[in-house]
């Protein structure tokens, strides 16, 4: 036996723990330990840049961008690209690895050799709208010497009204003789062709067209539009449309042919047809040089009962071309309109002597070969040139210029006119008269 010595304390035999209440009490603390686990946050918008073209063929070539996802969620990428700055065509979407954020590319064929194709990159997330990049454009090596496939692109409808609609296509024939057909049907089995006459055997873009009639309002139908040569085929996306409203004729015209320095101009005109009230419109302005398919919109406006639209326009600084279109497909497009810009002529009298008067004035903007001349007013809205005006170029770019009118026995008004001779950037410009009274 075993003495207690003065100072232990009993203990009481230690009981042991049920297994399966050690493993309910081990749980319990790791979940209350546990970290609290955040929401997840908002996925970023991602960032794009447009590259450059490379491998540029007369068939096809590669497009760049940077695309970087910002953030640890995934993004798509592709292109829109086409003729002009309103593309038309878009590639298919490609996945971005979370872990990428860098350059990728994407190859487009069936391009029109010796051709000048828009572009720009596009990227976007769920949830998220998509963010694009800036234009960029390249223009297609010319076609090699021989024969190739042919190439055909669909164009604005044309003649649209209520049961009819005029289908038109633009086709490279490849150099070899060309056929061209057009399927439309209520459904994208098309079950309808008509066969074009053919778009001959050369190497340039050839413009083909078919009226399609027998059409219901307010039905949709599909469009394909085919071209075959001995080299292959080449067919056109999917188109839809539906028939007009009968609309027939879109006319445009401005209230004056140029437009003063600072001033405005009415742009109006008349759409024509069946139902061309309270029609939506856009406008498209193209500026000198007038590069072709650069079209730029500036405003929308809307018809009155009547078919009659309007709107003014200011801000203009450079001779334009000014169109209207339908904004609800299928289109209808005006007439082109002219515009000129006229430059700023600012023209006031000086010194008064007893045989003259003095004026001074100012060109701006002026090229190197723009001719002043003096001239005096005759009547029935008739100038006559009086002389011409030599003037100096200043540091600001303004041409500044003094001239003596001799006083006559009767008063006489007098103007500043300035041909600017700079190809067709401006237009003809008088400046505001200035009154020499008589001797």
């Amino acid at each position: 036996m075993f003495r207690r010595l003065p100072g232990d304390r009993l203990r009481s035999p230690r009981r042991r723990q049920p297994l399966h209440l050690a493993l309910l009490t081990l749980f319990a603390t790791l979940v209350v330990a546990a970290p609290a686990v955040a929401a997840d946050a908002a996925p970023a918008a991602p960032k794009v840049t447009t590259g450059a073209a490379t491998a540029i063929g007369p068939y096809a070539a590669t497009l760049t961008a940077t695309v970087d996802p910002v953030d640890e969620t995934s993004a798509e990428y592709g292109f829109e690209y086409g003729r002009d700055a309103s593309y038309g065509n878009t590639t298919a979407t490609v996945l971005l690895p979370i872990t990428l954020a860098g350059p990728v590319q994407l190859n487009v064929t069936e391009l029109a050799p010796g051709a000048v194709y828009h572009f720009r990159a596009f990227a976007k997330k769920d949830g998220i709208a998509a963010v694009y990049g800036d234009d960029q454009s390249f223009t297609t090596a010319p076609a090699p010497a021989g024969v190739f496939a042919p190439t055909v692109a669909a164009l604005p409808m044309s003649d649209v009204t209520t049961t009819s609609v005029t289908v038109n296509a633009r086709v490279n024939p490849g150099g070899q003789a060309t056929t061209v057909r057009f399927e439309w049907g209520a459904t994208t089995t098309y079950g309808k062709t008509v066969d074009d006459a053919g778009a001959g055997a050369g190497y340039g873009d050839v413009i083909r067209s078919t009226t399609l009639t027998g059409l219901t309002t307010g039905t949709t139908y599909h469009l394909r539009i085919g071209a075959k040569n001995a080299s292959g085929t080449a067919y056109t996306k999917d188109i839809s449309f539906m028939p007009g409203r009968g609309l027939t004729k879109l006319v445009a015209d401005v209230s004056a042919p140029s437009i003063q320095w600072g001033g405005t101009v009415a742009f109006e005109g008349r759409l024509h047809g069946a139902s061309a009230n309270n029609v939506r419109l856009e406008i498209l302005r193209q500026d000198y040089p007038y590069k072709e398919g650069e079209w730029t919109r500036i405003g929308t406006t809307g018809t009155l009962d009547d078919g009659t639209w309007g709107l003014r326009l200011k801000g203009i600084y450079t001779s334009t071309k000014l169109r209207a279109r339908v904004i609800d497909e299928p289109t209808v497009y005006s007439n082109l309109v002219k515009l000129g810009a006229e430059l700023q002529v600012p023209f006031v009298k000086g010194k008064l002597g007893r045989s003259a008067m003095q004026a001074r004035g100012a060109v701006f903007p002026v090229a190197k070969k723009a001719k002043i001349t003096l001239q005096r007013y005759a009547g029935g809205g008739r100038w006559v040139n009086v002389k011409p005006i030599t003037g100096k170029r200043s540091k600001s770019g303004r041409l500044t210029f003094k001239v003596a009118i001799k006083r006559n026995k009767s008063t006489q008004k007098y103007r500043a006119y300035v041909d600017p001779k700079d190809g067709g950037a401006h237009a003809l410009t008088g400046s505001a008269t200035v009154t020499v009274p008589k001797r």
